[in-house]
């Protein structure tokens, strides 16, 4: 790691530092200052997404082995479970629902 000995102060009113301290809470970064350094540097800041990805991806992944498992059936069979295509239909509107909570805001 590099040697940091210089020293930069600055100052801001609360409004700029409310507007600062909002943003590396919504990143990756640590803190302030690695939040600082980044920005001088050009990288790219990118906020963490939400607690709920994980629970996200997940469910998209079940969905869309469903939908595959529907598809073999259908090619096989030559026909459409219709149970299994409305319940998948539920769980595509249980998923947009979720996004639009985690990303948008909005219930």
């Amino acid at each position: 790691m590099r040697k940091r000995n210089h020293v930069i102060r600055f100052r801001m009113n609360d409004d700029e530092l409310a507007c600062m301290s909002d943003k590396v809470s919504r990143t990756a970064t640590r803190n302030r200052e690695e939040f600082l350094r980044d920005l001088v540097q050009g990288c790219k800041i990118i906020e963490r997404p939400p607690a709920e990805y994980g629970d996200i991806l997940r469910e998209l992944r079940r969905i869309g082995s469903n939908v595959n498992q529907l598809l073999v059936v259908a090619r096989t069979r030559g026909f459409v479970d219709e149970l299994k295509l409305k319940r998948i239909q539920a769980d595509i509107r249980s998923m947009d629902e979720t996004f639009r909570i985690a990303f948008i805001g909005e219930k």
